[in-house]
C-alpha cells in the first residue's frame, strides 16, 4: 500500500533560480533577453511562494498523479525524483519523462485539463503544492506567472519534440548519452552537482524503459560509454563522472538538444 505523509512545518531545502534550463535562443547580452529572464524569474519566485509550506512526502513506488486522472494540483519537487510513464493496454510500459527537484509537475494539464500519465515517486519524494484555482487566480493577477507558466509548458513540449528525434534519428549510444547529459545539466542547473560528478538513482532498466533498449543492451552501451570515461557504474548505479565524454559520445545531437 502506497502512503503519503504530510508534515507540517517542514524546512524546505531552497532550490537555486537559474537561468531557463532547456533553451536559450538569444545572446545573454541582449536586452530583450534579460528582460525575459527576469520577468521569468519573478513570475516563478511569485508562483513557488505562493506554495504551501509544509511538504507532501511520497513513498517510493506511489503514485503522485494517477495515470488518465486529471490533477487538481501544480507541484514542485523539494526533493527526490519522479517517473512519468504510459501504460499500453497489453501491459507494456513507456518512461516518458524522469523529473528532479525543481522540476514542476502538472502544467500541461494545468493549461489544457486533460488526463494525466501516471506519474510516480521513483524514491522517496518531497513536494510543495498549490491549487489550480490558485494558480489561475495568480496569473490573472501577475502577468509575469501567466508568462512562466506558459514557457514552462512550451520548453517541456520542446523536450517531448527533441526527444522524439533522438529515439527516431540516435544510435545506442546517442541516446543514452544525451539522457544522461540531460540529467546532468538539470542537475547542475539548480546547483545538485558539485565536484563534477553525481550519482544517480536511476537503474538501467528504468534507462531502458525509457531510451527503448533492452536491458542487455543498455548495459553494453553503459559498459562503452565507461570506457570512454563518461561514467562509472558502482553497485547498479550510475554515476556521471565527465559531462565532456558525454558530450563527445553523444556527438551532433548534445548541440541539437542544447540548441
Amino acid at each position: 500500500m502506497t502512503s503519503k505523509v504530510v508534515l507540517p512545518g517542514t524546512r524546505l531545502r531552497q532550490i537555486r533560480q537559474t537561468a531557463p534550463q532547456f533553451t536559450e535562443p538569444l545572446p545573454a547580452d541582449r536586452g530583450d533577453y534579460r528582460e525575459r529572464r527576469s520577468i521569468l524569474a519573478e513570475g516563478e519566485q511569485a508562483l513557488v511562494s505562493s506554495m504551501t509550506p509544509e511538504t507532501a512526502v511520497f513513498s517510493p513506488g506511489s503514485p503522485i498523479v494517477e495515470e488518465g486522472h486529471q490533477s487538481t494540483k501544480l507541484y514542485r519537487i523539494v526533493s527526490g525524483w519522479v517517473i512519468c510513464r504510459n501504460t499500453m493496454l497489453d501491459g507494456r510500459t513507456q518512461v516518458v519523462s524522469i523529473l528532479v527537484p525543481g522540476d514542476t509537475i502538472g502544467t500541461k494539464g494545468l493549461l489544457t485539463g486533460s488526463g494525466s500519465d501516471l506519474i510516480e515517486a521513483h524514491q522517496a519524494t518531497c513536494l510543495q503544492s498549490i491549487s489550480h484555482a490558485r494558480v489561475l487566480s495568480l496569473a490573472a493577477e501577475d502577468s509575469n506567472v501567466a508568462m512562466w507558466l506558459l514557457w514552462y509548458a512550451n520548453q517541456e513540449h520542446l523536450r517531448s519534440d527533441k526527444w522524439l528525434t533522438v529515439l527516431g534519428q540516435g544510435n545506442a549510444i546517442e541516446k543514452i548519452a544525451i539522457t544522461l547529459l540531460d540529467l546532468y545539466w538539470r542537475l547542475r542547473g539548480v546547483g545538485l552537482v558539485g565536484d563534477g560528478s553525481v550519482r544517480l538513482p536511476l537503474t538501467q532498466s528504468i534507462i531502458g524503459e525509457h531510451v527503448g533498449l533492452t536491458l542487455p543492451h543498455v548495459c553494453r552501451t553503459l559498459g562503452i560509454l565507461r570506457e570512454r570515461g563518461g561514467v562509472d557504474i558502482r553497485y547498479g548505479r550510475i554515476e556521471i563522472v565527465d559531462s565532456d565524454a558525454l558530450r563527445a559520445s553523444a556527438a551532433d545531437l548534445a548541440d541539437f538538444w542544447e540548441g
